[in-house]
């Protein structure tokens, strides 16, 4: 069996107030380097095989942390980047949610792709195909895997069996940890934002 913990990044200044998508240069302000820490201490005695980061700063960050506590290399994994938002990158929400393309990506997020952006089902098809080959390759173990809440929601859809329309509905908080177990022909969804 393995074990996937999903771990969205820590915070960061622009968290609530722009839809950042995959700009560079978002780092992790002091307290998503405390949380970093903090999640570096929950993995510090697991047996930890690999772990994989989205390529952002704020998720590399993160697992550098969590790396250096479990003593595992982190590899930069493009199948967990964060979603590609195109033309809304570094919008402020004030300013996307007076746009009605913006609110039906909120709504139908299976439908709805971003002006120049990513489908939700695309995110989830290269990260749900991404796990299940580091499964393949890890064998039984531990997984580390450090991306974004989208990535998350998009994975846990999948793997409960729920509409991707729906997967709003999960939380995935900052710097909290999901974890999945894969073995040969099933799934088990373990915990979900803890």
């Amino acid at each position: 069996m393995t074990c996937l913990y999903l771990v969205r990044h820590g915070a960061t200044d622009e968290i609530g107030r722009s839809f950042t998508g995959r700009l560079s240069g978002i780092s992790l302000n002091t307290e998503g380097r405390e949380q970093a820490a903090s999640l570096a201490e929950k993995f510090r005695d697991l047996a930890v095989r690999a772990i994989y980061s989205s390529p952002s700063d704020r998720a590399r960050q993160t697992a550098d942390v969590i790396a250096a506590a479990a003593k595992v290399p982190v590899q930069q994994n493009c199948a967990f980047h964060e979603i590609e938002i195109g033309d809304w990158s570094g919008a402020t929400f004030e300013t996307l949610n007076e746009q009605e393309d913006f609110r039906l990506f909120n709504s139908v997020r299976s439908l709805a792709r971003p002006p120049a952006g990513e489908l939700m089902l695309e995110v989830q098809s290269r990260a749900v195909a991404e796990l299940l080959r580091v499964s393949q390759i890890c064998g039984p173990c531990a997984v580390v895997v450090v991306t974004h809440s989208d990535v998350i929601k998009a994975v846990l859809a999948y793997f409960l069996g729920i509409p991707l329309d729906l997967a709003h509905r999960l939380v995935i908080d900052l710097a909290s940890v999901s974890v999945i177990e894969l073995a040969s022909g099933t799934v088990r969804v373990v915990r979900v934002n803890s």
